[in-house]
């Protein structure tokens, strides 16, 4: 509301001021995980996210950013950053629990996310706050499934010659490992 008194030299005010009523249009931002670098399907105790926001009021209107695992808590993350990574703070650990939360290569940030499953289903959730209070629709990660680890050694096969051959040598040098096989079923 603009308002506007006159006011005489002898100090006597307009007793009814002009105004003026400028109503404000806020649209809520939008906030969306970029589905094609999401999880698709299961991920040894680290997942990565990235997402877009926009806000139609300018992007510079979004305040702040949310995500949140599971039933857990919202998470502030920084609002100039649109890629994260959670790893699992015991990935050895069935069930719920924390996870650290890295911007690139870094230090973690100095606190936790909550309920992050190991060997379980898991589900990230996504929104955006801009000035005015207005939230984004929460967006929603298709679910992933997070391994256990069992062992200090992870060994990618992604070739397409014999895996056996290389199987038999690890088991017999170093027979406690996990293994992603990136070629099985051709």
């Amino acid at each position: 509301d603009f308002r506007l008194r006159a006011i005489d030299g002898e100090g006597m005010a307009d007793p009814e001021p002009a105004i003026l009523i400028i109503p404000i249009k806020n649209t809520p931002p939008e906030a969306q995980f970029n589905v094609e670098l999401m999880p698709q399907d299961t991920v040894y105790s680290v997942v990565s996210a990235s997402w877009a926001l926009n806000d139609i009021d300018g992007d510079q209107s979004i305040e702040q950013v949310f995500i949140k695992l599971n039933e857990g808590d919202w998470y502030q993350i920084d609002k100039d950053r649109s890629f994260v990574s959670l790893i699992a703070d015991q990935p050895e650990q069935i069930g719920a629990g924390n996870a650290k939360v890295y911007y690139g290569s870094n230090d973690p940030e100095s606190d936790l996310i909550n309920d992050f499953r190991v060997n379980e289903s898991n589900t990230l959730y996504l929104k955006a706050v801009d000035i005015a209070g207005a939230e984004s629709l929460v967006d929603t990660s298709e679910a992933f499934f997070v391994k256990p680890v069992t062992a200090d050694l992870l060994v990618i096969a992604a070739h397409p010659g014999d895996k056996q051959f290389y199987i038999s040598n690890l088991n017999s040098e170093y027979p406690n490992y996990d293994l992603i096989d990136y070629y099985v079923n051709d």
